[in-house]
């Protein structure tokens, strides 16, 4: 596994996602696609480690046009990404399609959209809301590349043809028919600013091979439909079942496609003259901590992985042969069924290669603790021995941040070199105790910190 990286903290992302649709809008209610979104947040932030002030979440009534569009164009004024820095852009929810203006000169009869949450809603006394076409998308796109560089990866999670009925009692299709013209002069001060702007011709589509704005992954081609069984989305279910264990740094947008089961009667789309890239230009990489398991009959020994570090019965770990197998599918998943002090137990029912194994953490039911370490203790070598995300030292259970604020609150406590770590951490998932780092020493011989 890749070890971590500042790049880890300086993703950004959007993710969008809408159930509660309006009878307004022509569409039928969805049931996964807030949780979709949700979904891809709890991978980022569980993951790859992104802080959640880093995120932008529209859900629902908050996915209103003006947002999905502010949204975006937030991001190209946001003085906290510096250029090349990764960003994400996630939308669950239905898209449709409609005639393309003949003004707009588009390159093909119909052009495409995704459908915000007051989508045909009456805006004004003579006007509707309408979709966001991808020459919007398209501009948009070309300014926050200009801004901040290409590394953006867009996933889109909808299609735009069928009718919106449902194929069976748990499957639903995101997506419809828009009834209505588009008016001519939507978005046009979005274009012309860009025009005036940079002198840059309007992409002709936002989606085909050669955009060099941003890699987009789609649900399905623009003929298919794309599905939400129960409550997921077909495409995005799959998606974070090929993320799962995978080396981030070492697999590109087209091997994770690639990766993914197959779905029925829906093929995801990988698009983008960087879809050869490594995800995220490989500036974030997945850092969770990889361990050592002994297998013994069929009972998994997970050392490092005890109740000092936040670990209960329910956790559950991905099992793999070995390191060397990270980029694929783990051989099991298992729960945790007995926790010591620094190790834990669990049950495995497949067959392995070797009693040596190596475990990742994917749930943990304990809440994370959030200490707060000055960055004058985070240089020194001591703390780095014992807190490095490098070769799976940190703790499961603990983040680091430089942000008091973003530390638990409830009980306050001052860590010296004189206090045990291992008692405070202990107690913290028993009571919610907030730590404060002040100072910290090396191990002396029979102390732990």
């Amino acid at each position: 596994m890749a070890s971590s990286s500042t790049g880890s903290r300086r993703l950004f992302a959007i993710t969008i996602g809408i159930d509660d649709y309006t009878p307004e809008t022509g569409f039928s209610k969805l049931k996964g696609a807030v949780r979709d979104a949700d979904r891809i947040r709890s991978w980022l932030t569980d993951d790859l480690n992104v802080p959640p002030p880093q995120i932008r979440d529209l859900r629902d009534k908050a996915a209103t046009r003006n947002a999905i569009i502010k949204a975006l164009e937030d991001l190209s004024t946001d003085s906290r990404i510096q250029r090349d820095d990764p960003i994400l852009i996630y939308y669950a929810g239905h898209g449709t399609e409609a005639p393309a203006p003949k003004k707009w000169r588009w390159d093909s009869p119909q052009i495409q959209m995704i459908a915000p949450w007051d989508f045909k809603h009456r805006d004004g006394a003579s006007r509707i809301t309408q979709g966001i076409p991808d020459r919007t998308l398209g501009v948009l796109l070309t300014r926050l590349a200009a801004e901040k560089g290409n590394n953006i990866t867009v996933i889109l999670d909808s299609c735009h043809s069928g009718s919106g009925t449902r194929s069976g009692s748990d499957i639903r299709v995101r997506g419809g028919p828009c009834e209505g013209d588009i008016p001519e002069d939507l978005d046009d001060h979005l274009v012309k600013k860009e025009s005036s702007h940079r002198g840059a011709r309007v992409p002709d589509k936002f989606r085909h091979h050669g955009l060099r704005s941003h890699v987009l992954l789609a649900a399905c081609a623009p003929h298919e439909r794309a599905h939400e069984v129960k409550t997921s989305g077909a495409f995005t279910d799959a998606l974070l079942g090929a993320l799962k264990g995978a080396n981030t740094a070492e697999l590109t947008y087209e091997g994770l496609i690639e990766r993914m089961e197959t779905l029925t009667s829906q093929t995801p789309q990988c698009e983008g003259r960087y879809r050869t890239r490594f995800l995220f230009d490989r500036k974030v990489a997945n850092t969770k901590p990889v361990l050592n398991a002994t297998l013994k009959k069929k009972t998994l020994t997970i050392a490092g992985a005890g109740a000092i570090h936040g670990i209960s019965i329910g956790s559950k770990f991905a099992i793999w042969n070995s390191g060397t197998d990270l980029d694929k599918k783990p051989l099991e998943i298992v729960t945790v069924e007995k926790v010591k002090g620094h190790e834990s137990f669990a049950t495995l029912s497949k067959k392995a290669d070797s009693k040596s194994l190596v475990a990742q953490i994917k749930h943990n039911p304990l809440p994370k603790l959030s200490i707060y370490v000055p960055k004058t203790i985070q240089s020194m070598e001591c703390f780095m021995n014992l807190f490095s995300e490098g070769e799976g030292r940190r703790p499961l259970g603990i983040t680091v941040t430089e942000d008091k604020t973003l530390a638990s609150t409830k009980i306050r406590k001052s860590v010296t070199q004189s206090t045990p770590l291992s008692k405070i951490f202990m107690e913290h998932w028993n009571i919610s105790a907030t730590i404060t780092i002040t100072a910290i020493a090396p191990m002396k011989s029979g102390r732990s910190r």
